[in-house]
């Protein structure tokens, strides 16, 4: 009687990772459904900016112009801000309740999904809280970001913890690096921008005032120039097509309402500075 042979050695990291990418659901493999999914949301940032730079403005904030009455319906800010960013955590824990193995052993793919939980903790639970006032915004305008933060945290969360793994010399890539520096630069710009809008009125003063300091002094949308520049550095510190769906979405969305922020302030501000920029430092 034969002995039965060894059995065989496990796979190289290099294979493994293969097979962590080609786990299929149903027909399609993770890494295709994440490219799909990417993809379209390029496609649909596309739409959006079409849209936007041709003169329609997100009705939202000082734009608020419902012409339908399903657009009229209101809620409170501070609550429309929870659950619209909500799915964020939620596609985040899935993510890591639901990672491959080689996933959250990869410290790379950890940091990434890291830094995407922070975010995304500070905008869901922390940012409403400092909120002043006693705002509302349509229901309308909270489904369509929702749908968004639905979406998006699905696909970010399915390349970081199911479809991709990093090696380990990742972290020391010129890409991770610049990227992932880029990105905490950009944080840090969006959470002091916010800081200012904040606090531009004294306790009893309405109306609107011009932004000072920090990134106001060289655009009228500092706050949505740190979270391009955030976006964009999280796209390159991944250096996936998720990622980059990401940062041209954020930048579809949120660059032409800086524009249309620049052109509201010249208009309605005689002493407003002719030496700002709408959005991109020196540049748009």
């Amino acid at each position: 009687r034969k002995a039965r042979p060894p059995p065989p050695p496990p796979p190289p990291r290099d294979q493994r990772r293969t097979q962590v990418r080609r786990h299929r659901t149903g027909m399609w493999t993770e890494e295709a459904v994440v490219s799909a999914s990417a993809w379209a949301m390029i496609g649909t940032a596309m739409i959006v900016f079409g849209l936007l730079v041709a003169g329609r403005r997100a009705g939202y904030g000082r734009y608020e112009e419902p012409k339908i009455w399903v657009a009229s319906i209101k809620m409170d800010a501070k609550l429309a801000w929870v659950v619209q960013e909500s799915p964020m955590i939620f596609w985040a824990v899935w993510g890591y309740m639901n990672a491959k193995k080689e996933c959250y052993s990869s410290r790379a793919n950890l940091i990434l999904w890291c830094f995407l939980l922070v975010h995304y903790l500070q905008r869901t639970f922390i940012f409403p809280l400092l909120m002043k006032g006693s705002k509302q915004t349509t229901v309308y305008v909270m489904l369509c970001a929702l749908a968004y933060c639905t979406w998006n945290g699905h696909l970010q969360n399915t390349w970081l913890m199911r479809a991709h793994v990093y090696e380990d010399t990742w972290v020391y890539d010129p890409r991770f690096l610049l990227g992932i520096s880029a990105a905490i630069t950009g944080m840090g710009i969006n959470l002091h921008s916010d800081h200012i809008l904040r606090n531009l009125r004294k306790p009893g003063e309405k109306g609107y005032k011009i932004p000072r300091g920090g990134m106001f002094e060289y655009v009228s949308g500092a706050n949505f120039f740190g979270e391009i520049l955030e976006w964009t550095g999280f796209a390159v510190a991944t250096w996936s097509l998720a990622g980059a769906a990401f940062a041209v979405f954020t930048f579809s969305n949120i660059g032409p309402r800086g524009h249309h922020h620049h052109q509201w302030y010249l208009e309605k501000f005689d002493d407003y500075p002719k030496n700002r920029r709408a959005v991109i430092p020196y540049v748009w």
